[in-house]
């Protein structure tokens, strides 16, 4: 049987074993469209759709190329999927109070230093720091390069070469470099953005998965988490709760690409990497 059949395949299996996930994923996409719709961008949206599809193709041949057997090991399902559920709803609730009911940036200095521990929720550092606790080695938690990782060199060919195609006017890389500089752009992009929200999307995505024994549900929820965790910082920037939400979904098929691939290489790095470059744009509109 030829790849692409065996793939097609693979894929009608998945949607027939897993159709609530399924129709989850098509009302995420209908409400991308939606805004598309609203923001007259519909070429490009499709675009978006089409580069992300193209991506998960790509990721499933290097999975039929180059096999791994590693897996991500998760030593109490139940316990551990409260812990990261209950973390980043508290995540959540944080966020609305510091970014939207009390911004930290009209707070008096006493209250950001106290603020401080809610910081160590809402971006990801309690979390890693209990599993480790917990004993998990970080090549069990993802931190780990092998064969198939490499991956993310033409993931990024695909959704930059997109982006160029489709909105090359909207490309976010000059005003990224013009308000971070490059070492800031080099932080934002892997350590605060790719590395902390990639280990998030993994701990949810394996944790809950694990303790439904369904890793399709535990891939969804994780990227919608993801996404809406960004809507309270959206909606202190723009006042438009709508568009803060609706800006949730519109990341969604983006980070569900982004948890295929870890769900498919079982490592942090390569959806880390694509994730920390992405600067083009593409899903924005």
């Amino acid at each position: 049987m030829s790849t692409p059949n065996h793939l097609l395949r693979m894929y009608w299996g998945s949607i027939r074993r897993h159709p609530w996930s399924t129709l989850c994923i098509l009302a995420s996409l209908a409400g991308v469209l939606h805004l598309a719709v609203r923001h007259d961008e519909v070429p490009k949206a499709l675009a978006y759709f089409g580069a992300m599809l193209a991506c998960v193709f790509v990721v499933d041949l290097f999975a039929r190329w180059f096999p791994t057997q590693l897996e991500f090991p998760v030593h109490r399902p139940q316990r551990e999927a409260a812990l990261v559920v209950g973390i980043e709803v508290l995540a959540l609730v944080l966020a609305v109070l510091l970014f939207v009911l009390f911004p930290m940036n009209k707070l008096p200095v006493a209250w950001k230093i106290a603020s401080i521990p809610a910081m160590v929720i809402i971006f990801p550092i309690a979390l890693p720091l209990v599993l480790l606790f917990w004993k998990y080695k970080p090549r069990e938690l993802g931190l780990r390069f092998h064969a198939m990782c490499w991956v993310f060199v033409p993931v990024l060919l695909i959704t930059a070469s997109t982006a160029y195609l489709a909105a090359p006017d909207d490309f976010t890389l000059g005003r990224l470099l013009a308000s971070e500089g490059v070492f800031g752009a080099l932080i934002t992009g892997f350590i605060t953005a790719g590395l902390s929200e990639e280990f998030v999307r993994m701990a949810l995505q394996t944790r809950v998965g694990a303790y439904l024994r369904n890793p399709a549900v535990g891939w969804f929820f994780a990227t919608a988490v993801w996404a809406f965790l960004h809507s309270p910082n959206w909606y202190a920037k723009g006042g438009d709760l709508y568009e803060a939400l609706m800006g949730a979904v519109r990341i969604i098929p983006l980070g569900l690409m982004w948890g295929y691939m870890t769900h498919r290489t079982k490592s942090l790095l390569p959806a880390t990497l694509v994730h920390g470059m992405n600067i083009w744009g593409l899903q924005n509109f």
